[in-house]
């Protein structure tokens, strides 16, 4: 399956982590975007939709908080607070 722009997502789906349906407002050009699609999954994360938008600069200190990783508090970004599984 290729991505396009001439309709909109409405769900997608693997084997491994079954379907996930919603609506992406956003176009699917291919480039970079500060705001976009966030899908995660694992024992220490709840299902649902997070409490506010994250951003591309929000993966590193998720991902390093997961791992119990301390980063400098001068990064940019900050840790997307997920519900716990």
């Amino acid at each position: 399956m290729q991505w396009t722009n001439d309709a909109p997502v409405d769900a997608v789906a693997s084997n491994r982590l079954g379907r996930l349906e919603g609506r992406y407002r956003y176009v699917r050009s291919g480039e970079h975007r500060p705001d976009g699609m966030f899908v995660v999954r694992g024992p220490a994360i709840g299902t649902g939709s997070i409490a506010t938008p994250a951003q591309c600069m929000d993966f590193a200190p998720t991902i390093a908080a997961l791992m119990g990783v301390a980063l400098p508090a001068d990064i940019d970004g900050k840790a997307i607070a997920l519900a716990g599984g």
